[in-house]
């Protein structure tokens, strides 16, 4: 349900709220009529939101839209969403708010996620890269630009197999390529790269595709270790 009150802004109180509003935040409609802002508001959040009422007011905006934290009478937080419309006494707003508690803590738990995995791609010791259904460079982590001596910069957007691989490589890695935005797995394949001052690396690759949320391919995450020092060992054993 819509939370509804009238606040005064010059007073920063709540004149009116309706029933919905007393059911989210627990208070009876005393506690929360004439009574400061800021015995509700997260602190965090006070000087934020004067400042967007102060500047969407002064543009002469006819509706004001912020968001913020209130207290519960459990001492809880809950984040509202809201829609103010100025009247015309000077100050006077009707104002309606949703409740977006469970959408933000959504929002803040795949921010975390994203963090978590953003810290993965960024110290692991193997080879992360990202390339769309072209075949042309995405991403890759600091990892492969330690490994290849090329900058992210300096490739974003080319085309991997003609940077990247021997000529003579080409046609069997776009094969294998094409075989994995086809959502065929390709674990374990092995192929030379060559560094940006020539030497040969041997790469053991794992790859997974990826897609958007209605389903589509958009491309291929690749995991790749470098297997050159032991493929060396092997082969004088």
């Amino acid at each position: 349900l819509d939370l509804i009150c009238v606040a005064d802004i010059n007073e920063a109180t709540f004149l009116k709220v309706n029933p919905a509003f007393t059911r989210v935040l627990g208070y009876d409609e005393a506690e929360l009529v004439n009574h400061p802002f800021s015995e509700f508001i997260h602190p965090d959040d006070i000087e934020p939101t004067r400042k967007v009422v102060e500047e969407e007011l002064r543009q002469g905006k006819k509706v004001m839209s912020f968001t913020n934290r209130h207290r519960r009478k459990d001492g809880t937080w809950c984040w509202l969403e809201w829609t103010a419309h100025p009247l015309l006494e000077r100050g006077i707003t009707f104002s309606v708010a949703h409740d977006v508690t469970e959408r933000r803590k959504a929002e803040e738990e795949l921010k975390r996620e994203r963090d978590f995995a953003e810290t993965l791609i960024e110290t692991a010791q193997t080879i992360v890269l990202v390339l769309d259904t072209e075949g042309r460079i995405v991403r890759f982590n600091p990892y492969m630009e330690q490994l290849s001596g090329y900058r992210l910069d300096e490739v974003k957007g080319k085309d991997w197999f003609t940077t990247f691989l021997p000529g003579e490589d080409h046609t069997k890695i776009r094969e294998v390529f094409q075989r994995a935005i086809h959502d065929i797995q390709t674990h374990g394949n092995v192929n030379t790269i060559l560094t940006k001052d020539g030497r040969e690396r041997e790469i053991e690759w794992y790859d997974h595709v990826l897609k958007n949320a209605q389903g589509e391919v958009v491309g291929v995450l690749a995991t790749g270790q470098d297997v050159t020092d032991r493929r060396r060992r092997e082969e004088e054993l």
